[in-house]
């Protein structure tokens, strides 16, 4: 890990008339090249991209957050993140027990502008505040914006057959390589029909969708780090920029510059 400026962690107390408890930690973090070991936390983790694309390994899914973006993870779900280029992170942890959300898995969350500066405020809050007073209330906002932040759509699962994980983790080394999935199902000593139920089972895709929206996030990564759509494209194996820019749009539904200005 290459930091560029150290690591920024806050606790807050929340005092109330019979208890102080422990709600919220806040922690900013800006770094190149950042990589983490598999770890889970006692509290739900709220992670902010301020700057750059971080992804996210959680369970059997990779989730890449693009800037202005946020992922949701809940307590005790082991989770590692990773950036090749610059990021900045704002992340807050809210204790269970201070949390009435409507949903309870791991969520990508487009965040409107205002829970964006709600988040930058918990970095700020005091050590200790009244349960009853201006800052508490912040908070209890934070929270009624996350229980009504619209979801967002990036992220790939990952096979858990061993076989099938294989020719995923090669895919994610190099998106260009182009086989089949006759030829992907020999390779690993599969029926092509096995190959496809399996793969379909596991992941909730096919094969072909699931290399698409793979070239998607890694696409989207790379934009976000400034590389050209021409690079990209030759990275993820297309035979040109417009053939690249023609299977983002019909994924996406719009073109890859145009969507990273918008998101």
């Amino acid at each position: 890990m290459s930091l560029q400026e150290t690591i920024t962690t806050r606790n807050v107390v929340i005092e109330g008339r019979k208890r102080q408890v422990e709600a919220i930690s806040a922690k900013r973090l800006v770094a190149v090249g950042y990589t983490e070991d598999l770890h889970s936390h006692d509290e739900a983790q709220l992670l902010l991209v301020v700057r750059g694309m971080a992804t996210f390994d959680v369970g059997k899914s990779r989730w890449l957050v693009s800037p202005q973006s946020a992922i949701w993870i809940p307590a005790g779900v082991e989770h590692c993140m990773s950036s090749t280029g610059e990021v900045e992170l704002h992340c807050l942890y809210l204790k269970s027990s201070f949390l009435d959300l409507p949903f309870s898995g791991t969520r990508a969350l487009n965040v409107p502008p205002l829970m964006r500066e709600l988040i930058f405020e918990m970095s700020n809050l005091p050590e200790r505040i009244n349960v009853n007073g201006p800052h508490a209330r912040l908070t209890r906002a934070l929270i009624d914006q996350l229980a009504r932040t619209p979801v967002g759509p990036r992220q790939v699962a990952m096979p858990e057959h061993p076989k099938l994980r294989r020719v995923a983790d090669a895919l994610i080394v190099d998106p260009s390589e182009r086989r089949t999935v006759s030829e992907w199902a020999k390779a690993i000593g599969m029926s092509e029909r096995t190959f496809q139920r399996t793969f379909l089972q596991e992941t909730g895709m096919s094969f072909g969708v699931w290399r698409r929206q793979l070239h998607i996030l890694l696409a989207l990564q790379r934009l976000g780090e400034g590389e050209a759509v021409q690079t990209i494209a030759y990275f993820l194996g297309y035979d040109s920029p417009s053939a690249f820019t023609e299977m983002f749009r019909k994924t996406v539904g719009k073109p890859p510059m145009k969507f990273l200005t918008e998101h």
